[in-house]
């Protein structure tokens, strides 16, 4: 053979292994975005879990989990899923968070009371908020409520930062810092 018709028949048998394995198409590729308006978000939380919500329009507040460790960042957005319209009492929309107190009402957090301002707004069908996001370093263990000026709101739980097996918290140091000494006696006390 010629070292050309080697060189096409290589070529040949590269191009259809690529297209084999979905490297290469011969028909044009389009890409369409079907609602381009829902906010675009990477998930922060390894882990996702989903807790019971009071109210079926909790899922208008799209979180990446519902379970927090202290210390991590919660990031949520809020998005009417719905056929009628959110009337937000600000513009931009805003949000505060809750907590329940030993009486049983919420008390807020972080954020206004009532959330938002004078100036209303609305999102339509389809619409969404701009990604919010804050850190719950320093927070207590306790649920807390997601309360969106657009009427929705949804419960997250910030639980303690679990302690991996064999490690024992002994409290700050004199720095701020937690020590963790390792379990070596194996029964949950430090040797």
């Amino acid at each position: 053979m010629k070292r050309v018709d080697i060189l096409s028949v290589f070529t040949i048998i590269l191009l259809g292994g690529m297209m084999a394995a979905g490297c290469l198409s011969l028909l044009p590729v389009t890409t369409q975005s079907i609602n381009t308006t829902h906010a675009q978000r990477n998930p922060a939380a390894s882990y996702q879990v989903t807790i019971k919500q009071p109210e079926e329009t909790s899922d208008y507040v799209h979180t990446d989990t519902d379970i927090y460790n202290i210390g991590e960042v919660v990031e949520f957005y809020v998005s009417n899923d719905g056929t009628g319209v959110l009337d937000c009492s600000g513009n931009p929309p805003s949000f505060s968070v809750q907590f329940q107190s030993i009486t049983g009402s919420w008390v807020t957090r972080m954020g206004a009371e009532p959330p938002g301002t004078p100036n209303k707004s609305v999102l339509r069908p389809g619409e969404s908020t701009r990604i919010y996001r804050f850190v719950t370093t320093g927070w207590d263990p306790e649920r807390y409520r997601l309360v969106s000026d657009c009427g929705v709101m949804r419960e997250i739980i910030v639980r303690p930062v679990p302690v991996p097996a064999g490690l024992s918290v002994t409290g700050p140091d004199m720095n701020g810092t937690l020590n963790t000494t390792p379990d070596i006696a194996g029964n949950g006390q430090t040797a």
